[in-house]
């Protein structure tokens, strides 16, 4: 009596720990075709991104929101802003022009007591740029940039901030906020001979054409 007492608990044991054994692989089967599930997606959306970047042209953007590394202000308005939503976004020779108002939040704002701002994306897009050298010249051409922010002259398009980026493919990118002129036209304030690797020097012209 006693062995089959002790016959029946072993395999009352046995049966339990099967089934343990089982409930862990059923656990790690339904853990793994999650993980499967989930990379599947991942790997969908990934490639539905790379799709959607490689249409996208100089100077156009990923998102329509810009966040600056620091606040700037606006000639006109109280406060400072760190972030923008940018709209339309029109073409031109040497960069990408946005108009930007700034992002209010949880702020209670008028809506017209938000600024409005022009941006200019430069995306430096040659190869010599991804060199050491190419490098040095795009930061040669943000500091010069930043220090035209002292600057505040009645027929200088006023410059209220530049941020260092990198584009969605990678590229060396610059992104330069503006006073925003209604009418007339605003002269290059980049260097005079282009990007070019015989650029020689940095020679900004931010004179507005009345």
């Amino acid at each position: 009596m006693k062995q089959s007492q002790a016959q029946k608990e072993q395999a009352r044991a046995r049966e339990e720990e099967q089934n343990r054994l089982l409930n862990e692989r059923i656990q790690l089967d339904t853990s793994r075709k999650a993980q499967k599930a989930s990379q599947a997606i991942q790997d969908e959306a990934q490639r539905k991104r790379q799709e959607a970047l490689s249409s996208l042209q100089d100077g156009e953007l990923e998102t329509r929101e810009l966040m600056l590394d620091t606040p700037i202000s606006v000639d006109g308005y109280d406060g400072a802003w760190r972030s923008w939503v940018l709209f339309e976004g029109k073409k031109e020779p040497l960069w990408t022009s946005y108009t930007a108002e700034a992002d209010g939040g949880d702020v209670e704002y008028v809506k017209a007591s938000l600024p409005t701002i022009c941006v200019k994306v430069v995306d430096f897009s040659a190869p010599f740029y991804s060199t050491p050298q190419g490098r040095k010249r795009v930061d040669a051409v943000a500091v010069e940039v930043a220090r035209l922010r002292e600057v505040n002259c009645e027929n200088i398009v006023r410059i209220y901030g530049v941020k260092r980026d990198k584009s969605p493919k990678g590229w060396e990118r610059l992104i330069v906020l503006t006073e925003k002129v209604e009418g007339g036209k605003v002269k290059s304030w980049l260097p005079r001979e282009g990007f070019g690797e015989e650029l020689a020097r940095v020679s900004y012209t931010l004179f507005q054409e009345r």
